[in-house]
């Protein structure tokens, strides 16, 4: 089993005190570059394997709100591109994976952006990335449309056989929250050569339920599950969701315990996502 690390944003946000609700993670791009390259190393420290690139609210959508001239993106996601391989530059055996975030808000299935900026989206990510990463991941795919333009893509740049998908997977664990059945994800993932699927941002119950349901389907699986127990409706990085009513974080310990169950099942790349850092991922690295 290969550890992925945990949330970028988190971890910015607790060690440098950086919180913004526009631009997350991205934020110290633009005031301290040397905390990314920091929070790259905490998780390496706590025994992450792979890393992520930090661009995930590196997208027009975002710089948009934040009211950046989007001309500088793609700059932005070399740079940070660049940072992560130099935060792996001393360690051996580590590998960059290279995120291609959602053009929007995440969790949305109801696509409001045009194919044509989608695609736009995806190739200035993927020309600023591919210098510096060893795999590309996809990340938090909700619908059936959006990962249809994603393997569109991957089939015009023949990107296969260096290319991960990650998506999001609602209460009942078997279906994308667009309703879709991931076994019908599977399916169209080997028509396309795609010989893995990730499961992120999402909370970790939901996940479990995911990975019972095709553990059976021959294909290698990915998990990387939120510190939180529920998703919020209507969610955007704008809401203060940490502070909602009922919204339970799991412990380390629970964490532990769901990432041996799926070592056990046969899941071969383990991390985390929204709020989990360095704890839980050196808990991770004793399994």
């Amino acid at each position: 089993m290969k550890i992925l690390d945990g949330g970028m944003g988190t971890l910015l946000r607790d060690k440098f005190n950086n919180d913004d609700r526009i631009l997350w993670s991205l934020k110290p791009y633009f005031i301290n570059q040397i905390q990314i390259l920091e929070a790259h190393k905490i998780f390496l420290n706590n025994g992450a394997d792979i890393i992520i690139t930090n661009n995930y609210c590196a997208t027009p959508y975002y710089l948009k709100k934040a009211k950046i001239n989007i001309d500088l993106l793609p700059n932005i996601i070399y740079n940070i591109a660049s940072i992560a391989k130099n935060a792996i530059k001393n360690y051996s055996n580590k590998e960059i994976f290279g995120s291609i975030p959602p053009y929007g808000e995440s969790y949305n299935t109801d696509i409001k952006f045009s194919k044509e900026e989608i695609v736009n989206h995806y190739f200035i990510t993927y020309n600023n990335l591919i210098k510096f990463i060893d795999k590309f991941i996809f990340e938090t795919v909700s619908s059936i449309t959006e990962l249809n333009i994603i393997l569109e893509f991957i089939n015009k740049y023949k990107i296969n056989n260096i290319t991960y998908i990650s998506f999001c997977v609602n209460l009942t664990g078997k279906e994308l929250l667009d309703e879709t059945d991931i076994k019908h994800i599977i399916k169209l993932l080997k028509i396309n050569k795609i010989n893995y699927i990730f499961f992120n941002c999402s909370p970790i119950n939901y996940i479990d339920k995911a990975i019972e349901y095709i553990h059976k389907e021959n294909i290698n699986i990915g998990a990387y599950p939120n510190k939180h127990k529920k998703t919020l409706n209507n969610f955007n990085l704008n809401l203060n969701f940490e502070k909602e009513d009922n919204y339970k974080d799991i412990s380390k310990e629970e964490f532990v315990i769901y990432a041996n169950k799926w070592k056990n099942l046969g899941v071969s790349i383990i991390g985390g996502c929204c709020g989990i850092n360095e704890v839980f991922i050196k808990e991770l690295s004793k399994l």
